[in-house]
């Protein structure tokens, strides 16, 4: 099994990774001269923040018979921003065979939303499964609120970090303990550590395990997760939702990230039509509702 960590990249020459041999580091970065993304495998991806070695640690030490590849993608200078991370992913989705994404990074911006979601659906055609994690402070994060990924946040509760709750009826789908961590750092220091990106790593650990049991069978993995979980959440729905429910046809004005959550749980309405204004560079793109219907925006004056 292989397993792609994006992130700040890794120091293989930490004292925490001298008995590993399972990993690989490189760094995904855009070439000067062609504006096109390459891939460099070596020390061009040794890690510039601390991030990176931490998480690629959380998952090698546990995965030791898995191929690891750790790539950094952004630069100290130059953080992954949402239309980077658009590009990363279309990059990755091309080029390089993998199992599972550990994406301990997210991006709060939706500008790109329906084009994330398109990506995210094809990887995980291809029987990628792409763990990601939320923002801590409870905001709207991509890809890990994208509905094809695995999305990871915390929970206020001092359980340990391995815990999990299983979310269901939610844009969320795994809650972890906020347990603090002491996790490889940069200059071969160690530090205790925190948050929703040093729980995802446990998430794709236990993904792993399921998939070795049962391959990639998504109702089987799901319910392997279950099983191992603290316990099941079914979050309830409220009045809004309540109400939606009784809404036969909707139409979209304007597209934007809130609507975009509307037009995620479409499952409960009709959507006839998605309207936007000229001058936003949306109108004719491609909304999918579900995995078998495609809307594309409109100009709403004509």
């Amino acid at each position: 099994m292989t397993i792609l960590i994006l992130d700040t990249g890794v120091d293989l020459s930490h004292p925490a990774f001298s008995k590993m041999n399972n990993i690989v580091q490189g760094r995904i970065s855009k070439d000067l001269a062609t504006k096109k993304f390459v891939c460099e495998y070596g020390k061009a991806g040794k890690d510039y923040n601390g991030h990176g070695t931490a998480i690629t640690y959380l998952i090698a030490k546990n995965r030791p018979q898995d191929r690891i590849i750790s790539l950094q993608i952004g630069t100290e200078d130059a953080k992954a921003d949402d239309i980077y991370l658009l590009e990363i992913l279309k990059f990755v989705e091309i080029n390089i065979v993998c199992d599972i994404i550990n994406l301990s990074v997210c991006v709060l911006n939706a500008r790109y939303i329906d084009e994330m979601t398109q990506i995210c659906r094809r990887l995980y055609k291809k029987g990628i499964y792409m763990v990601s994690s939320f923002d801590n402070d409870g905001r709207m994060s991509f890809p890990a609120s994208i509905p094809y990924v695995i999305g990871v946040d915390i929970t206020p509760n001092s359980y340990s970090a391995k815990d999990y709750f299983w979310i269901e009826n939610s844009v969320v789908n795994v809650r972890c303990g906020i347990g603090k961590q002491r996790l490889p750092w940069l200059n071969s220091t160690m530090k205790s550590l925190e948050g929703s990106s040093f729980c995802t790593p446990h998430i794709v650990n236990k993904l792993a395990e399921g998939i070795e049991k049962f391959g990639k069978d998504k109702e089987k993995l799901i319910m392997y997760m279950k099983e191992n979980s603290l316990s099941v959440i079914v979050m309830e729905q409220d009045e809004k939702e309540e109400i939606e429910s009784h809404i036969e046809n909707v139409i979209i004005f304007p597209y934007n990230k809130e609507m975009y959550n509307i037009i995620k749980f479409a499952d409960k309405i009709r959507i006839t039509g998605i309207y936007d204004i000229k001058g936003r560079g949306k109108i004719g793109k491609n909304i999918e509702i579900n995995d078998d219907k495609i809307i594309y925006i409109q100009d709403w004056e004509n």
